[in-house]
């Protein structure tokens, strides 16, 4: 269920997103809508400690039931305790992370051996149409399986972009892919910021310098794969790199990387006319996370939140604690077991009607051009009929052929309706897409929805790659 505080922007723009200026926080609520199976951090604590024998002897278990202030008492050296003490703890701490790595990896397996939620696939479209900074708190590599398999499609390269992209190939990884070890291209989609480290990094203990970081492929589904991946022979010495929650004087938050990754979201929230929180509730002992948050927002006159949370509540009271209170908060809230979902879902509505709208005003624009799709200056495909089903327009598009072939005095090829004779005009699809929220392209070798990856068609030039003989910015 969704409930508004106040409403001082315009729905459509709100909802949209359509500036470009929506950050996302994900917390471990995000990782268990996706699946149920998927630990919170305190539950995470007790399956660790359940599963390594030397910490269920060692640590008292009312001691890591909260286990991000465990994490970090062991993870760092504390004058009250010796340096065997604190070697000792420090042994403890990276026990518990190979637990961490094996619980979470066994989980992910599961969650991806079938199809991953609708409303996933359809939030990564949107971050990557609208190339939102996504800043997580999760270990687990959920969002970056997501987002490899959604093929997500970058229209000025005409390629679907290789996942590495969304983490900026940092750290670098012995799953190389095209972009990253062949082609210098500046890749466009969302930016995934895993502030805590990832199950799939590893790392040298203490390395301040950040030169023994790698990441090791993500295996989607392959468990087999992933069992048998020697760790010790791919990266000798390295352990994965998790960075506990509030360890703010640890060598974690002085690597190069970690602190490139934080300074990338404090800008990316200082920047943003929306934030968008999702599964985390701020706990008050993440004390280096609400200073990113009280330093990030502390300028605002005005700060849009989402909050996406089974009990919000709690999270908005203390995210007001963090403003100044000369700023205006503008809260939308998204309660319930089935919160983050609902979120999307209303999104992804409302963006879908605005595309729509959008092209409906370019193609009245464009009068009685013909409608082409898919194409560049030298191959289209042409619209040449249309069907209307409910709120779903269906285009029938001619095979691609070169444009070079085209010639206004005669027919291209009537046993396949391709030339001159064989187009819709624009203000006529215009007008059939009246109370339209979906548009699908179809043609012989198959039918893709707007809102797809490699075959996608329609929409606004930064959506999809548009090429309908209409006005279009490079």
């Amino acid at each position: 269920m969704a409930t508004h505080e106040s409403t001082t922007a315009d729905g459509l723009e709100r909802a949209a997103g359509r500036c470009a200026t929506t950050t996302y926080l994900l917390g471990a609520g995000f990782s268990r809508a996706i699946s149920g199976s998927m630990p919170l951090l305190n539950e995470l604590g007790r399956r660790v400690h359940e599963a390594d024998p030397v910490l269920k002897d060692r640590v008292a278990r009312h001691e890591i039931e909260d286990f991000e202030t465990w994490m970090s008492l062991v993870a760092t050296a504390e004058p009250y305790r010796n340096r065997a003490e604190n070697y000792e703890s420090l042994g403890l701490y990276s026990r518990a992370v190979r637990q961490v790595g094996r619980v979470l990896q066994d989980e992910v397996s599961i969650a991806t051996s079938a199809d991953l939620p609708v409303w996933l696939q359809r939030l990564v479209q949107i971050w990557h149409a609208t190339k939102a900074p996504v800043a997580t708190f999760n270990y687990d590599t959920l969002t970056e399986i997501a987002a490899k398999r959604g093929s997500l499609y970058d229209p000025d390269e005409r390629l679907v972009l290789p996942w590495p992209t969304v983490i900026n190939f940092a750290p670098s990884g012995n799953d190389k892919s095209i972009g990253e070890d062949s082609r210098n291209i500046a890749w466009s989609s969302f930016r995934l910021l895993k502030l805590h480290g990832s199950v799939n990094w590893f790392w040298v203990p203490e390395d301040a310098s950040g030169a023994t970081l790698e990441r090791v492929p993500l295996f989607d589904g392959a468990v087999e794969d992933e069992r048998s991946f020697d760790t010790s022979r791919w990266l000798p010495g390295r352990e994965p790199y998790i960075v506990p929650p509030v360890a703010t004087k640890s060598l974690f938050y002085g690597g190069p990387l970690t602190s490139h990754l934080w300074r990338s979201a404090s800008a990316a929230l200082t920047d943003s006319e929306e934030v968008v929180i999702m599964g985390y509730s701020m706990p008050v002992t993440d004390l280096t996370t609400l200073g990113l948050l009280r330093e990030a927002f502390r300028r605002k006159q005005t700060l849009r939140v989402v909050v996406c949370d089974p009990n919000p509540g709690p999270v908005v009271e203390r995210l007001r604690s963090l403003l100044s209170p000369d700023t205006e908060l503008d809260v939308t809230t998204f309660d319930g077991a089935d919160a983050v979902r609902s979120f999307v879902d209303t999104r992804w509505s409302t963006v879908r009607k605005s595309v729509v709208e959008t092209l409906r005003s370019h193609l009245f624009a464009a009068g009685d051009m013909p409608v082409s799709i898919n194409g560049d200056d030298q191959e289209i495909r042409q619209v040449n009929s249309f069907t209307r089903s409910g709120s779903s327009l269906t285009l029938h598009a001619s095979n691609s052929f070169h444009t070079t072939m085209w010639r206004e005095d005669w027919d291209l090829n009537p046993d396949q309706e391709i030339g001159p004779s064989y187009f819709e005009r624009a203000t006529t699809v215009a007008t059939a897409l009246e109370g339209c929220d979906e548009v699908q392209v179809e043609d012989r070798t198959g039918r893709a929805d707007v809102w797809g990856g490699r075959e996608s068609t329609l929409g606004l030039r930064r959506w999809f790659d548009l090429y309908a003989n209409l006005p279009h910015e490079r």
